[in-house]
């Protein structure tokens, strides 16, 4: 997904900055990116660094992008997913739902314009020696047999998300926004790269995913590749152009969907 109306994918209004830039909105609704694509509204709300809204501010932006008179560009053709705060906060969409409700929606939790939401899966730094804590590295990958349990404890962050959504009346669709791992390549010098383990994540995530209806599509969080960056775990492509397992896992999950797709 992307910010930029001239990229590819599937638009985003990551904040308010990008929300008040009439050019950039402008460009977003004209015809080559509002073509029955999805949007998604917002970029991980809560985070500082990121949207760093409000609950009660978005839902004012909300009902400005959907309902007000005055909004000055074209209605959105395609489904609006509202991008959440890492999926191990529930609290934002909740208060952004209750907000919209008492403001704007005469009480009802039922917001009709969201098709689903944007979910984020990032809580596998919690696994293995080091279990999140920055002062411990960690030397190896992943025994492949402990992967399926962390991926449970999303899958489980998911089931609760998706609770609440229903107990709200809202579409319990979802766009997991991101997926991938997080952990401590950053920690080592020079940096270790576990890719085995990363593209075993990728292939037990992807198998769940295939099981859940909700799922209407999954993006692997890609990093372009550094010397110091410790998301580099993730990359696709390696800095000498060659693909990584996670690259190889992914066109290889991507073949497998395509041959599906056109059996009779």
């Amino acid at each position: 997904y992307c910010d930029h109306p001239e990229r590819r994918g599937i638009p985003m209004i990551w904040g308010k900055k990008h929300f008040t830039d009439s050019a950039r909105l402008a460009a977003l609704f004209d015809g080559s990116c509002n073509d029955g694509r999805p949007l998604l509204f917002l970029n991980e709300p809560a985070k500082e660094e990121q949207a760093n809204i409000s609950p009660i501010e978005a839902a004012n932006m909300f009902y400005t992008m959907t309902r007000s008179v005055d909004w000055p560009y074209q209605r959105w053709r395609g489904s609006i997913y509202a991008g959440n705060n890492l999926i191990e906060d529930q609290k934002w969409d909740a208060e952004f739902v209750r907000h919209f409700a008492d403001l704007h929606n005469g009480g009802s939790t039922v917001i009709r314009e969201i098709a689903g939401w944007g979910v984020h899966l990032y809580g596998n730094y919690e696994y293995g020696p080091g279990a999140g804590d920055p002062e411990i590295v960690w030397t190896d990958d992943i025994p492949r047999a402990d992967i399926p349990g962390v991926v449970d404890r999303s899958m489980k962050l998911l089931d609760a998300y998706t609770a609440d959504r229903v107990a709200e009346g809202n579409s319990t669709k979802l766009l997991v926004t991101e997926f991938g791992l997080l952990q401590a390549s950053a920690w080592h010098t020079p940096p270790a790269y576990f890719y085995t383990t990363t593209a075993a994540f990728m292939d037990e995530y992807v198998k769940r995913f295939d099981r859940m209806p909700q799922v209407q599509a999954w993006f692997w969080f890609l990093s372009t590749g550094s010397a110091s960056e410790f998301l580099d775990v993730n990359m696709m492509v390696d800095p000498m152009g060659v693909l990584t397992p996670n690259g190889d896992k992914w066109r290889e999950l991507a073949l497998r969907r395509q041959t599906q797709t056109q059996q009779p």
